[in-house]
């Protein structure tokens, strides 16, 4: 894992935790979680001295559909324990309460440019 991916992660991390969710953590590789579920995940495409970091928070998917049209994954991680995917995933829509517009606000607040 590179300084870049670990330096953008906790960036969001510390975001979150001053938006008052301050138990999210990185589980595996990549993904983002509040206790055992996960929330949401994070990529970094690294090409020719270039960095592009992306993280994925969800905040009010559609959960019963995904097991109509995402088949369970071959491979999991050990954390999520073979549940379903309205099991092993939450939002931060259901946590937080807030709406889309909200927590977008919020976000935007507590993240900041990355120093």
């Amino acid at each position: 894992m590179t300084l870049s991916f670990r330096n953008a992660r906790r960036s969001h991390l510390e975001g979150l935790g001053r938006l008052g969710l301050p138990l999210v953590e990185r589980r595996e590789v990549s993904d983002l979680c509040l206790g055992d579920r996960k929330i949401g995940g994070a990529a970094l495409f690294l090409e020719r001295g270039l960095a592009y970091y992306s993280t994925t928070l969800l905040h009010s998917p559609a959960l019963d559909s995904w097991e109509r049209y995402l088949p369970h994954p071959p491979r999991e991680p050990a954390y999520r324990r073979g549940r379903p995917h309205a099991e092993f995933v939450t939002s931060l829509g259901e946590v937080t309460g807030m709406t889309t517009l909200e927590l977008s606000s919020r976000l935007a607040e507590a993240l900041g440019p990355v120093p």
